[in-house]
């Protein structure tokens, strides 16, 4: 399948609204611009999982810590992230078939794609939105699980000229600690490369078929005819509920550590609600009571417009309606399923995230 003009401004609005909090109305003509570069390289085509060879290998690449500024835009240079992928080519001997992004939001496995003249894979490692290098590494976190490799390029940005280059083979957790201090060391972010995987182990762990998925949400919001119904089609397509409609009271998320954490508050019909962030949505609780954790979609939307509404936007006064699906209504990764992706959620929040989610 050719991706084209049609399939970014469907993917755009379907990933906007997957990324639980992180994608906006605001932000969609800067993601689209990164598809449009893609396209413009050459051609592109989709490749579905199912037609890659057992022992044909794919690609990662992304951006650890703070990979967007305020307005938006990537706070790497994108040279950074093709050096990442170079380092990492460089340690194998057989080429790479496809590139997987680690979650929806943005465009870079296109740009990659396009740039190394790969396909962009139909899979994600997990369907929605998270914080975190081991939420997406389809289950290579836990202690004792395969080994990772993983390469870093970049600049630590502190006034010197030198480059840093990493490389990193073990387990993905301990992978991703040493790429975060790297980050934090700098302006907050850094760009990676891993991989490579073999199809047959990402038809067992991978968020499979999301980009089609992605693109028919998105097709579907665009078609509607006013707000309520986009928010009518997007809570069709997940098979979600309104969860509540309100005003936001505060918004408590600071930046610390290599991530947005903390609490929006939100006057719903005179309750208690608080919304649990770090970097994308976690956790609501009313009044005391958890109605949705992760790895379920918690999608934040502009009752006015019907579109998404990101985080950074939710100030005190925004009007916001927030939409919850299960996790079993689209596809996740194996990384959402690992025991050990949640302390560190729940201790930057205080709250359990694990018990909810794995129940």
């Amino acid at each position: 399948m050719q991706l084209n003009e049609q399939t970014l401004k469907h993917s755009a609005l379907g990933a906007a609204i997957l990324t639980c909090g992180i994608g906006s109305e605001a932000r969609l003509e800067q993601s689209m611009g990164m598809g449009r570069t893609a396209l413009n390289m050459g051609a592109l085509r989709l490749a579905n999982l199912d037609e890659l060879d057992d022992d044909e290998t794919v690609i990662s690449a992304s951006v650890v810590g703070r990979a967007l500024d305020k307005n938006g835009k990537l706070t790497i240079e994108l040279r950074e992230v093709f050096r990442s992928v170079e380092l990492l080519l460089e340690t194998e001997e057989r080429r790479p078939r496809a590139v997987i992004n680690g979650h929806p939001g943005g465009f870079l496995h296109w740009l990659l794609a396009a740039y190394f003249d790969l396909d962009v894979l139909d899979a994600y490692a997990n369907g929605r939105g998270h914080p975190t290098l081991a939420m997406g590494g389809l289950g290579l976190a836990r202690p004792g699980s395969a080994s990772t490799r993983m390469t870093s390029y970049g600049s630590l940005r502190d006034g010197s000229s030198e480059p840093f280059k990493l490389y990193f083979e073990g387990n993905l957790g301990r992978a991703e600690e040493l790429v975060r201090y790297n980050a934090l060391r700098g302006d907050g972010a850094a760009a990676i490369a891993r991989g490579p995987y073999k199809a047959s182990f990402l038809r067992r762990t991978s968020a499979k078929q999301m980009v089609q998925f992605e693109a028919a949400l998105g097709e579907r919001a665009w078609a509607a005819g006013d707000a309520q119904g986009r928010i009518d089609a997007i809570t069709d397509f997940i098979q979600g509920t309104e969860l509540l409609r309100g005003e936001v009271v505060n918004n408590h998320c600071k930046w610390g550590g290599g991530y947005s954490s903390g609490f929006i508050e939100v006057d719903c019909s005179g309750s208690d609600t608080r919304v649990g962030v770090v970097n994308e949505f976690m956790s609501v609780d009313i009044d005391g009571r958890r109605v949705a954790t992760f790895p379920d979609l918690i999608i934040s939307i502009n009752p006015e417009t019907g579109m998404p509404v990101s985080i950074i936007e939710l100030q005190a006064g925004s009007k916001v309606l927030f939409l919850h699906a299960s996790s079993k209504n689209y596809p996740t990764g194996a990384g959402v399923r690992d025991a050990s992706v949640f302390p560190l959620i729940e201790e930057l929040l205080g709250i359990e995230i694990g018990r909810y989610a794995l129940s």
